[in-house]
């Protein structure tokens, strides 16, 4: 194993995200990562970062390749902004347009996986 300044942006990406496949949600066995949607957090925060040009089909096929089949897998489809659900800038964070329960949950969820993937890259110095 390279130390990780000799290790490629790429490198350090995918490390990111497999760590994230590991981490649980405290005093508990249960995943962080548990749902589709959740890919498009990390998907954001890595366009926002500058870390990929990947399109989405070509994300989503990328990171499949990293996954194993116990994995919740990434699809176009999650990628997509969903209806109602945006990201403030200003806010750092997700929000939902509709104060409906389905809206908070899902951004929840994104504002979760956005908080933990950017310390992952932080400790990987992205």
């Amino acid at each position: 194993v390279q130390p990780i300044e000799q290790q490629s942006e790429e490198e350090r990406v995918k490390q990111a995200i497999i760590a994230m496949f590991e981490k649980t949600y405290k005093d508990s066995d249960k995943p962080i990562f548990g749902e589709k949607c959740q890919w498009r957090a990390i998907y954001h925060v890595l366009k926002e970062k500058e870390l990929t040009d990947k399109t989405l089909c070509e994300f989503a096929e990328w990171v499949n390749s990293l996954v194993d089949e116990n994995r919740v897998p990434c699809t176009e489809h999650s990628l997509r902004k969903k209806k109602g659900i945006c990201y403030n800038k200003e806010k750092s964070r997700w929000e939902s347009e509709d104060s409906g329960k389905s809206g908070n949950h899902m951004c929840q969820l994104l504002n979760r996986i956005d908080t933990v993937f950017r310390k992952e890259l932080e400790i990987l110095g992205l």
